[in-house]
């Protein structure tokens, strides 16, 4: 990548300096050959009905998002050192940050030498090493979890806290290393659990590590016995199998939950840290949400003692949940994301809204919220499709019939003919939204495979189309030249000259992402405004062309014209380079 973005670099540099002379320069020449696309397709194409999130679930997958999550680390500054062969200055900074960190706790830490990484670049091979994989899930998995959570998802041999100093010593047995290593359903649950849980579960800054126990095993302990999950204020949290139950064909099993309620359990650590109560669950607004208070008694031998006991009437989101503040905090918090619906009856309103503020950034994931946070997510996306729709239905003479929309449903009067186009766009458009969101959204096939909730899908989907459907109308009814302009706006779609202005303006910059973002937003605005709509709708048109050219598309496919060209005209840039180099020999020294 560092030699594609040098020839990029020299190229717009021949392109300023020392050319005066040429009437065209290498750099024009290219912009004479790019393609300007004059067509835009439909924003939510069809995409295969009946999968899910775990079809999706493969090593393509992952290093794209693995490519993607790493992207922010690119003018982060190089890390020195080295693991093993490998020269930690050559990787990404995160993958050199983890090695730093972790490269001592990976494999068979009773025999290191019995794994050969010598074949290995980067992180998730050496984690697909350990599990005797190639190019496998498991390591991208564990990277992947590195990457959103800061902390180890570990593969390792020696448990945090165990009797026994040995490596693959617990219970008094020796085991073996596979018996550590998370399963195939475990390491897809993973990967989809680290796609539900956001700040603050991703800014844990003591937690350290989550360790698997070996199979078939319960914790050390007779105290232990029972729980299937441990969270240590140093900062681990162990497994057993209890915890990891999933049932892969449904997306479901008791993993998630526990897994997320021990992540909670740091949460709360963090959140107490510093404090007199130690626990965030501990403190008086807590304890006042969910009925709990300290009495003191004195035991058997006269030691005063204190208890937690719940004033009548208190509302529990499990009956675990009733034992201290510490594991309803933990309860509360993992059943609120995994199981809303369950949430809103289990604990007050109150309660509720505590832990969505200050957990899961004001959202709710009952069914029907889910429903509606995701109408609201899409509707870039949907705006687009709806866009679309109404240039092209506004050309079309006849149509399939439709009842999917009454003229009734409009602010404006509507021709028959196009009542029905918008109602065929709107009927394809709802389908593919939700084959969309069973592909993208963690709980996207439970929701979609819900006869109740597919009820209450139905409902809100055409209600948003609608509303989408008429604003066009009414400003069509307003404005008779409404339509010629948005049609030349949605010519202009596809038009890449904004976003790539946008992005060389901005290469080499210190965060080419962030000063693309600024430059493309302000230009579409500006170009958006001849259109001479109300701000609000302005502001949509900006918006609409700025979701249609990411920085990630417009910098990849840039490079790759540029590189393609360059390789094309290799002897061109020689000569160009030369005379270039000739002609300011020639000129006075200067600075410049």
């Amino acid at each position: 990548m560092q030699k594609t973005n040098s020839i990029l670099l020299l190229l717009l540099i021949a392109a300023a300096g020392c050319t005066q002379k040429k009437s065209e320069t290498l750099i024009t020449r290219w912009e004479k050959n790019v393609t300007v696309e004059t067509a835009v397709e439909r924003a939510l194409a069809s995409a295969p009905q009946g999968q899910c999130l775990r079809d999706v679930f493969t090593v393509d997958t992952l290093k794209a998002e693995v490519k993607e999550l790493e992207r922010k680390f690119q003018s982060a500054p190089k890390v020195s050192g080295t693991w093993k062969h490998l020269d930690l200055s050559k990787l990404p900074v995160p993958q050199a940050n983890f090695l730093k960190t972790y490269g001592l706790q990976l494999g068979d830490l009773k025999d290191p030498e019995s794994i050969d990484y010598s074949s290995c670049s980067d992180v998730p091979c050496i984690y697909n090493k350990i599990y005797k994989k190639d190019d496998a899930v498991f390591g991208y998995v564990h990277y992947l979890w590195y990457l959103r959570f800061n902390h180890m998802l570990s593969a390792d041999n020696l448990s945090p806290s165990q009797s026994s100093k040995i490596a693959g010593e617990y219970n008094g047995k020796i085991h073996a290393l596979e018996k550590y290593l998370w399963s195939d359903s475990e390491i897809y649950a993973f990967w989809r659990l680290s796609r539900m849980l956001k700040t603050p579960h991703t800014t844990l800054s003591y937690l350290k590590e989550i360790q698997r126990i070996p199979k078939g095993e319960g914790f050390e302990g007779k105290d232990m016995a029972g729980a299937c999950g441990l969270a240590y204020s140093q900062g681990w949290i162990l497994l057993n199998d209890g915890c990891l139950w999933t049932n892969h064909t449904k997306d479901s099993g008791y993993f998630y939950q526990a897994v997320t309620h021990e992540i909670n359990h740091q949460l709360d650590f963090q959140q107490g840290r510093g404090s007199r109560e130690f626990y965030r669950s501990h403190k008086q607004d807590y304890l006042d949400l969910t009925g709990f208070f300290l009495t003191e008694y004195v035991d058997e031998k006269g030691v005063t003692r204190s208890k937690w006991n719940l004033k009548p009437g208190s509302k529990l989101p499990t009956g675990y949940g009733g034992t201290a503040p510490q594991e309803n905090f933990a309860e509360a918090l993992a059943i609120f994301r995994h199981d809303g619906d369950l949430t809103k009856k289990n604990v007050t309103s109150d309660h509720y809204a505590f832990v969505s503020k200050n957990y899961y950034q004001d959202r709710f994931f009952e069914k029907e919220s889910l429903i509606k946070m995701w109408i609201q997510d899409y509707s870039s996306e949907t705006g687009k499709s709806i866009f679309k729709s109404v240039v092209d239905c506004s050309k079309e003479s006849a149509s399939p019939k439709s009842t999917y929309f009454k003229a009734s449903d409009f602010s404006s009067p509507v021709l028959p003919g196009m009542l029905n186009c918008f109602g065929n766009d709107a009927v394809e458009l709802s389908k593919n939204l939700k084959v969309q969101l069973s592909l993208e959204q963690p709980e996207g096939c439970t929701v979609m495979t819900d006869a109740t909730a597919v009820t209450k899908w139905d409902i809100h989907i055409k209600e948003h189309l609608r509303l989408s459907y008429d604003k066009y109308l009414s400003e069509l009814q307003k404005d008779k030249e409404y339509l010629a302009r948005i049609q030349q706006y949605y010519a202009q779609l596809a038009d890449k000259t904004i976003a790539r202005n946008s992005y060389i303006n901005c290469f080499n910059e210190a965060s080419e992402e962030s000063c693309f973002d600024d430059e493309i937003a302000k230009a579409a605005y500006e170009k958006a405004q001849l259109l001479r709509l109300p701000p609000e709708q302005t502001q949509e048109m900006a918006d609409m062309y700025v979701s249609y050219h990411s920085f990630q598309s417009i910098e990849s496919e840039t490079k790759q014209l540029y590189q393609s060209f360059v390789s094309a005209n290799m002897e061109l840039i020689r000569k160009e380079a030369d005379e270039t180099w000739d002609s300011c020999l020639g000129l006075p020294h200067n600075d410049d």
